[in-house]
């Protein structure tokens, strides 16, 4: 006759067996270089930026730059076209008021 075993002993047995690397901080930091390395590639493939040449690398930063251009470029429009507004809005007022004295006072 066999011996009923506890479910807890029949647990312990079925886990692996955990094991402990040991790694020197440069391995640890080279493991993370690769990582990282690895995940931002595959962002900027995601992202439809060529890592594997200079030429593609190149390609994206002028494509940054243009739209950094265009970027600056449209908050320079947007900041003038608001200075123009507030002019030809304080431009009126004035004219409103210029029109107002000149129409109130007595005609000699």
């Amino acid at each position: 006759m066999t011996k009923p075993t506890s479910s807890a002993a029949t647990r312990r047995r079925r886990r692996p067996r955990e094991t402990t690397i040991k790694l020197t901080p440069e391995q640890v930091e080279e493991i993370a270089a690769e990582a990282a390395e690895r995940a931002m590639s595959r962002l900027l493939l995601t992202l439809g930026i060529d890592t594997t040449s200079p030429d593609g690398i190149l390609a994206a930063q002028r494509d940054f730059q243009h739209v950094r251009a265009w970027r600056t470029s449209f908050e320079t429009v947007k900041r003038q076209g608001i200075m123009t507004a507030i002019g030809v809005i304080t431009v009126g007022i004035l004219a409103l008021i210029w029109q107002r004295i000149s129409h109130a006072s007595p005609s000699p």
